[in-house]
């Protein structure tokens, strides 16, 4: 049985979720969603991605590069409304996209069938990641990779950490049990 701090956890992360993917709307009732072409649509696809980054970084000079973002808007007109979508170009680096792809992790885990100790654990190392990330986006460009390669260490072990629940994730795909530990 699932914790009154999990549950809670989990209900405000949701919550935190939908609330940014639903945007806000004014008294005309208009809708935009904002959906980076970078955010995976899985825990286990945004790990992989993350360790791909890791190494990224590791071994080649950090470049911005044009991501997109899907706006959809939608407008009542009386008694209907329709919608319209574009694209925005984003230019972004990889440690930028480190830091997004860490910052949805809790609810792409949510969405999992992870038990209350693995989600814990996504949530506690996604803050701590969170938290050393921050200190590069202070810094140039160029200056960025050379903190991250010092950091490196840290990082991987916690890349780990976050692998090994993705490695069981993998392992129990389709099955209609919660991954307990």
């Amino acid at each position: 049985m699932l914790s009154q701090t999990f549950k809670a956890n989990r209900q405000a992360v949701l919550l935190t979720w939908l609330l940014l993917v639903a945007g806000c709307s004014d008294n005309d009732e208009r809708v935009t969603v904002h959906a980076p072409s970078h955010k995976p649509s899985s825990y286990t696809s945004a790990v992989s991605r993350l360790l791909k980054l890791h190494q990224e970084i590791l071994d080649k000079p950090l470049k911005k590069r044009t991501v997109h973002a899907k706006h959809d808007h939608k407008h009542p007109h009386g008694d209907h409304s329709h919608g319209h979508g574009s694209h925005t170009h984003v230019r972004i680096d990889a440690l930028e996209e480190m830091s997004d792809l860490v910052g949805w992790l809790p609810g792409l885990a949510a969405d999992t069938e992870l038990g209350e100790e693995p989600w814990n654990s996504v949530y506690k190392t996604s803050n701590e990641l969170t938290v050393v990330l921050a200190q590069f986006s202070t810094l140039e460009l160029d200056q960025r990779r050379g903190a991250f390669r010092k950091q490196s260490s840290e990082i991987g072990s916690q890349l780990t950490i976050l692998d090994d629940i993705a490695e069981r994730l993998r392992n129990h795909s389709g099955s209609a049990h919660q991954i307990l530990n």
